[in-house]
C-alpha cells in the first residue's frame, strides 16, 4: 500500500520538513515498537527544504508479507516543518 502525502507551504517556509513513522500498541499511542519483520515501511523522502508557495509529496509504502499474523497494526507518523507545525497521524494496518 502507498500513502501519499502533500505539504502545500503557501507562505511559510523556508525551513526542514521532517517524517518519522514508527509502530505503536494502539491508535494515539506514543510509546514505539518494534517493527515485526513481516512488515516494512518508509517514507520518501525523510526530509526536504521546503520553500515559500510550493507543493511538495511524499510517499509512505507499506509492504507486508504472508507470515504477517493476522490482526490491527498501528503506524504513528509525525510531521515536523520547522518553525511551522508538527502534526500526528496514525495509520491502521489490517492482516487478515
Amino acid at each position: 500500500k502507498e500513502v501519499d502525502v502533500t505539504l502545500e507551504t503557501r507562505g511559510d517556509g523556508p525551513g526542514e520538513f521532517r517524517c518519522v513513522i514508527f509502530r505503536t500498541d494502539r491508535e494515539y499511542g506514543k510509546e514505539p515498537l518494534t517493527m515485526p519483520n513481516e512488515m516494512e515501511v518508509d517514507i520518501q523522502p525523510v526530509k526536504i527544504m521546503a520553500y515559500p508557495n510550493n507543493t511538495y509529496h511524499l510517499t509512505i509504502n507499506i509492504e507486508t508479507s504472508d507470515g504477517l499474523a493476522a490482526g490491527e497494526y498501528w503506524l504513528r507518523f509525525e510531521r515536523t516543518f520547522e518553525k511551522v507545525f508538527t502534526s500526528t497521524g496514525w495509520i491502521k494496518v489490517t492482516a487478515k
